[in-house]
């Protein structure tokens, strides 16, 4: 039997194109290491989205991808995206900062084992990222990454409010 979320609809997890395709059945396509720990994160630091297109908000890639998010097939494959394989969500919390989840997930990564990647800034414009990236793929220990600089030690990513 697979894991479905306590406190996130599938429509909030897949795109509107997945949802009209599968419905329901798209539960099937996530890892379920990933729904029990962003259970966990909502139950701990309250209110969050991934997609809100189902009640008219503009996020609808926030969560799993599929080949309309890449534009093309062959986009679409040459990816290693997490997203792409039910492992990886863009959480943006509603009362709870994108840099103080990274803190607690460094601070508790203990309590959640099963994530591996959290996505840090700065971004390219050198803005700080206001959501917060996680995945459960697969590797020993958590690994904090920034699209302009690679690996971050922990230290940084706490030292800089990443």
């Amino acid at each position: 039997m697979n894991y479905r979320c306590k406190h996130f609809s599938i429509k909030e997890l897949v795109t509107p194109e997945m949802y009209s395709d599968w419905g329901d059945k798209c539960w099937s396509l996530f890892d379920d290491r990933l729904l029990r720990m962003i259970d966990m994160l909502r139950e701990k630091l309250g209110p969050c989205v991934i997609n809100d297109w189902s009640w008219g908000g503009n996020f609808q890639h926030s969560g799993i991808r599929d080949q309309h998010f890449y534009g093309s097939a062959e986009k679409y494959l040459a990816s290693r995206s997490q997203h792409k394989y039910g492992r990886a969500v863009d959480l943006k919390f509603n009362n709870v900062s994108a840099q103080e989840v990274r803190k607690y997930l460094i601070e508790h990564k203990d309590q959640y084992a099963d994530i591996k990647f959290v996505e840090c800034g700065p971004l390219q414009s050198g803005k700080k990222m206001n959501w917060v990236h996680i995945d459960v793929r697969n590797e020993q220990n958590l690994c904090c990454w920034s699209p302009t600089e690679g690996i971050i030690e922990h230290s940084e990513v706490l030292r800089r409010k990443l």
